[in-house]
């Protein structure tokens, strides 16, 4: 499922090595636990990014944009879907634009990441497009996809994804921002200094005095720390409940194909015993004329 994709290097999701033990034990071990996590944990990331300010910081040196100015963030954000795959966004943020900016992480190597980024484009563009409304009313987006590893291995620190015209000097622009950036290279930008600075477990980092501020509150001080084991573990609940739900969603979808099955081939049988031609079987379930015989094969069997 989408929402349980960020792990650690070695395969291993952030909630294995977090046990109720430590989140519920002496002040010291939660101080050292809390003091472990880097900003490409997902949940850390989350209560960091619950600060504006911080968040500010973050999406101004990401995007070059100075004077952005964040309006509201909301982090581990549920996108519900009917049907289809959730989502659950890192981090989703307005500014006093009314623009969007998504920020995601990623550590593993192992998906489609732009189709990844795909996805999660269309979920916020459905779920910010109200029925009756122009599509010219789309806010603009970007979508800021941060990973330990070089996707596109071209040494840069920063890939910026454009729409245009081929054989052309044609740029287009439909609202949509597409950033991948990267902690792989330090190509001497700024972005480059903050990536290094999201895979450390340090609390400063000089150019970024907002962030370091709204971490070190986090790692060292008591209110922090019990605040960040409050989250990691109502994250973690969060995330069970989820997977049991889209378990269950899952199986009765099954059950429900499963039985639609079964229905086909109690019509394919009836009309075998009326000695109905297979074209005219196929048409009564709604099949092609090799899937029908499939299905009779599959019958034999």
């Amino acid at each position: 499922t989408l929402y349980n994709k960020d792990k650690e290097e070695g395969g291993m999701p952030m909630a294995m090595r977090i046990t109720d033990e430590t989140l519920m034990g002496t002040f010291e071990q939660k101080r050292e636990l809390v003091r472990s996590f880097t900003m490409f944990d997902d949940d850390f990331f989350a209560v960091v990014m619950e600060d504006k300010a911080a968040a500010q910081e973050v999406l101004r040196v990401l995007t070059e944009i100075p004077d952005l100015t964040v309006k509201e963030i909301k982090t581990q954000y549920s996108i519900r879907n009917l049907g289809t795959h959730s989502v659950i966004l890192d981090a989703l943020a307005e500014d006093s634009q009314h623009k969007l900016y998504n920020l995601e992480l990623q550590v593993a190597d192992q998906d489609s990441h732009q189709k990844r980024v795909r996805y999660y484009q269309s979920n916020i563009d459905i779920s910010y497009l109200d029925k009756g409304r122009k599509y010219e009313d789309l806010p603009e987006l970007y979508l800021i996809y941060m990973t330990k590893f070089d996707l596109f291995h071209l040494g840069q620190a920063k890939y910026t994804i454009s729409r245009s015209i081929t054989g052309t000097d044609v740029v287009l622009d439909n609202g949509v921002h597409e950033l991948y950036i990267n902690a792989a290279n330090d190509d001497g930008t700024e972005i480059a200094e903050l990536m290094e600075f999201f895979t450390e477990t340090g609390t400063r980092k000089q150019q970024f005095p907002d962030l370091s501020g709204r971490i070190y509150y986090l790692k060292e001080e008591q209110e922090g720390i019990t605040r960040m084991c409050e989250a990691v573990r109502k994250y973690g609940d969060e995330r069970e409940y989820r997977g049991r739900a889209e378990g269950r969603a899952e199986g009765r979808a099954e059950g429900r194909a499963e039985g639609q099955q079964q229905e086909r081939k109690d019509m394919i049988r009836n009309a075998l015993k009326m000695n109905m031609p297979l074209t005219t079987v196929a048409q009564l379930v709604g099949l092609s004329v090799e899937e029908v015989q499939k299905l009779i094969d599959e019958m034999e069997h």
